[in-house]
């Protein structure tokens, strides 16, 4: 196992930081041969809004920015940014055993939905259906995202998907639409930190 960090830190490019340490096996002939896989990160300097700063109206996805008062204000960005960026608190210095798990709205009905919205189902991630126009402008206030960011919402899924052993690591919310139905998708990678 050192020897392996130390060929990591030996690759390691310039003004990166390790971000995880996977390692598996594959067949090779009659050998098994062990190996790694590693993630470099860096601090991305982009000129966007401050994902801490939930003020505003956000359009679901398709990175429209945001609607309501602030309309046309960080196109590039939508809801999902936001809600990213409020979830994915990482605290470690790398991960290893890697795991990703995928959550659909319907699979988490929430039965204590707060909201009445036309359009909007009682799911823990985004879900909204019906009429193309109003749903594909969906526009999600500060208390949407609110709920999405709290034990009811996504963080309800990031809980009931964790594999035993593992911790939660950062997600990535996926926007998609078909047939006048917009949802947000989860990817949930959870791992071993070290």
């Amino acid at each position: 196992y050192v020897a392996i960090e130390d060929d990591v830190l030996a690759n390691q490019p310039e003004n990166t930081n390790i971000f995880a340490i996977d390692l598996y096996t594959y067949p090779a002939g009659n050998l098994t041969v062990f190996a790694a896989r590693t993630a470099y990160s860096s601090v991305a300097n982009i000129n966007y809004k401050s994902v801490s700063d939930t003020a505003g109206y956000w359009y679901w996805g398709a990175q429209k920015g945001m609607c309501g008062a602030d309309s046309g204000s960080y196109v590039g960005m939508d809801a999902t940014d936001i809600l990213e960026g409020l979830i994915n608190t990482i605290s470690c210095d790398y991960w290893t055993s890697l795991e990703t798990e995928t959550a659909w709205p319907n699979s988490y009905i929430d039965p204590n939905f707060p909201f009445t919205d036309q359009y909007l189902y009682p799911t823990r991630l985004f879900s909204a259906g019906d009429a193309c126009i109003p749903v594909l402008n969906f526009c999600l206030s500060p208390d949407h995202i609110d709920y999405y960011n709290s034990d009811d919402g996504i963080h309800y899924a990031i809980d009931d998907l964790r594999p035993q052993g593992k911790r939660f690591m950062y997600c990535v919310l996926s926007a998609s639409a078909a047939d006048c139905y917009a949802v947000h998708v989860g990817l949930f990678t959870y791992g071993v930190p070290n």
